[in-house]
This record gives C-alpha cells, sequence and structure tokens, in this order.
C-alpha cells in the first residue's frame, strides 16, 4: 500500500494487518537549474518493488529527497522516525544509497532499522528490491521479545 495512493475507507479495512512503515530516501542534486534525478528514480522504484512484494503489511511512505547539509537532514529523518514511533506501527525501516545514514540514524527502536540499497544493484532488475524484502524479513525474524508491541514502546 502506498499512503499516497490510499484511499480512507481502503485503510480502515486494511490497517489491522499494516504493521511496517518503508521510507525511502536519497539525494537530490542541482546544477544550473538542471537536477540530477538518477538517485530519486531509482530509489522510488526500488521502493515500489518492494511496497509490490510485501503488500498487505507494508505501508509505503512518501519519499524524503534531501538536497540540504546532511547532518540537517539526518536531524530531520530522526524526528520523522521520533514521531512514527508513536503511530501504532511495529516495525519502520529507511531505505536509501547514502552510506550516512547507518550510522547517523536513531534507530535505538526494537523494530526499526537502515536498509541499505547498494551501488552495484540495477534498477532494472529485482536484485536490488530483492535484497531490500530480504533485509525487511531479515529485521522482522530478529527482533527480539517480539511481543506486539509498537516499535516506540519498551
Amino acid at each position: 500500500m502506498r499512503l499516497t495512493k490510499l484511499a480512507q475507507d481502503e485503510w480502515l479495512r486494511s490497517a489491522p494487518f499494516v504493521d511496517t512503515l518503508l521510507i525511502p530516501v536519497y539525494r537530490i542534486g542541482m546544477t544550473d537549474k538542471n537536477p540530477d534525478l538518477d538517485e530519486a528514480k531509482f530509489t522510488e522504484k526500488i521502493a515500489r518493488g518492494v511496497e509490490q512484494e510485501l503488500t498487505g503489511r507494508l505501508l509505503l511512505m512518501p519519499a524524503v529527497p534531501y538536497g540540504a547539509e546532511k547532518n540537517v537532514f539526518l536531524h530531520y529523518v530522526n524526528d520523522v522516525i521520533r514521531q512514527f514511533s508513536s503511530s501504532g506501527f511495529h516495525y519502520c525501516f529507511v531505505i536509501g544509497r547514502d552510506s550516512i545514514f547507518s550510522n547517523g540514524l536513531a534507530l535505538n527502536h526494537g523494530g526499526c532499522g537502515w536498509i541499505p540499497i547498494h551501488s552495484g544493484a540495477s534498477s532494472e532488475s529485482d536484485d536490488g528490491v530483492t535484497k531490500v524484502v530480504e533485509g525487511i524479513i531479515g529485521m522482522w525474524d530478529s527482533v527480539q521479545g517480539n511481543d506486539g508491541r509498537e516499535f516506540g514502546k519498551k
């Protein structure tokens, strides 16, 4: 399910089964009014593929683009994660290509994680989607003491 295409009645029927948020992030470069959208297109395509593979359990959030200084952006994304930690979901995953997120995100919630999209993955193949799906499923399986708590609850 994609938040941007979600009808209220559809959400009311599906909400009890959706326990995971997926937040794609990507850098947008701009030179002389010429945007570099390659990373955006790549990340969005991978995110849509993951959403299709995990339909019924995952809600794809709108992507969060950045072009600002990375520490400012990390602060913003961490705030988004904190906000979602009390929203009733069990898991929250952030995906993207930039390695700054592996150490900079406040992923101290049991069901929250960073899943990198490796630069060798091709947006034309299912390899990138498969690796992200495997990462999510691996994190679902590895959450210790998963007793149905929301990811922001101790």
